[in-house]
């Protein structure tokens, strides 16, 4: 195939001529798959209402974390030889934070209780 303007050789299927640019037809039409609707389980989030003894709490207990954690850092002669420990403390607050404010308030103010009779007894 040549190019009607240029007479450039052309692939049998191009559009256009590769020397001067001129269209060379009509494009083929362009087809599209036809798109599935998506189907599936739907995930629906509950929102937590907090009430505000339980926020009150929740903010006594992060205060209760920091300085616990801080109290243990500085007993510590090695902070290397320590910091699983701190690691499973922050962890342990973490999760009895997210009982707490889960409205899981037994299983949380037990796990709060906990992290506070562990502080202690690493402090002693």
């Amino acid at each position: 195939m040549r190019c009607p303007r240029c007479s450039e050789v052309l692939p049998p299927d191009a559009q256009f001529c590769i020397a001067c640019s001129l269209p060379l037809g009509t494009p083929p039409p362009r087809i599209t798959p036809a798109r599935q609707p998506a189907v599936g389980p739907t995930v629906r989030l509950r929102r937590v209402q907090a009430s505000a003894p339980q926020l009150l709490a929740a903010s006594v207990f992060t205060l209760v974390v920091v300085f616990g954690v801080a109290l243990v850092m500085a007993r510590m002669p090695d902070l290397a030889a320590g910091a699983g420990a701190l690691a499973a403390l922050i962890v342990a607050a973490l999760l009895a934070q997210w009982l707490w404010m889960d409205e899981r308030r037994t299983a949380g103010a037990t796990a709060m209780l906990l992290w506070v009779l562990a502080v202690a007894w690493a402090l002693a």
